[in-house]
């Protein structure tokens, strides 16, 4: 299934649109659905599916930006990964949401100090054009809820400060659930697909305190 404007329109999905409102390139969410385990609640993948960033009006430095085509690794993944689960006919439910769009500087790109509406109601204070990716995958968050799913995953090239932090050996793992973790640390082991888990505490929560909206689309560089 694929979702394009008007459909993201009617979802109500904002902050997706936003990020993508400055490219003359409409952006699409695309939906795989797999069903090899009857009525069992699926495991939905989001992927986000940058095919470029430039930062938007939060331009980022020309060196390296040629590299921002690969903004849409998460999406790559998930395409990647539904592609394997098809072929091999694995006894599994899942739901693919592969999230494209692109982020450039235009007349009519989202600015800083915008207030966007996001799909769930809330309303988010833009600081920084190039925080796209959260606003897409909170969007892409919200819609999977439709899929009542036994867990959600999301994948993506989202912050370069989780390079800084872990290099490129190993991925950031962020959760509140436990044994999702433990199950995914040893996944990773077994495949060589290394992740670190990172905190996810309450205590950051006052760093995204608003001003004018419900919150902060980025609390800056701490944490």
């Amino acid at each position: 299934e694929i979702l394009g404007q008007k459909e993201l329109e009617e979802q109500g999905m904002n902050g997706y649109l936003a990020a993508a409102a400055g490219s003359p390139y409409p952006p699409f969410m695309a939906a795989v659905s797999y069903r090899g385990a009857g009525d069992e609640k699926p495991v939905v993948l989001i992927g986000k599916g940058l095919c470029f960033d430039s930062g938007g009006l939060s331009l980022k430095p020309a060196a390296g930006m040629d590299e921002m085509k690969f903004d849409k690794c998460g999406a790559s993944v998930v395409y990647g990964v539904m592609k394997s689960i098809i072929d091999m006919h694995l006894p599994l439910n899942v739901v693919g949401l592969m999230c494209g769009a692109e982020n450039i500087p235009g007349g009519l790109c989202y600015r800083p100090g915008d207030i966007i509406t996001m799909k769930n109601g809330l309303n988010v204070e833009v600081v920084n054009t190039d925080a796209e990716g959260r606003m897409v995958l909170a969007d892409a968050l919200s819609y999977a809820e439709r899929y009542n799913p036994a867990v959600t995953i999301d994948i993506a090239t989202l912050t370069g400060g989780c390079v800084i932090a872990l290099g490129h050996e190993m991925s950031g793992l962020m959760t509140d659930d436990d044994g999702l973790a433990e199950a995914l640390i040893a996944s990773g082991i077994r495949t060589g697909d290394l992740v670190w888990r990172l905190p996810l505490s309450r205590a950051y929560a006052k760093l995204l305190k608003a001003e004018t909206g419900d919150v902060l689309q980025s609390a800056g560089r701490d944490a």
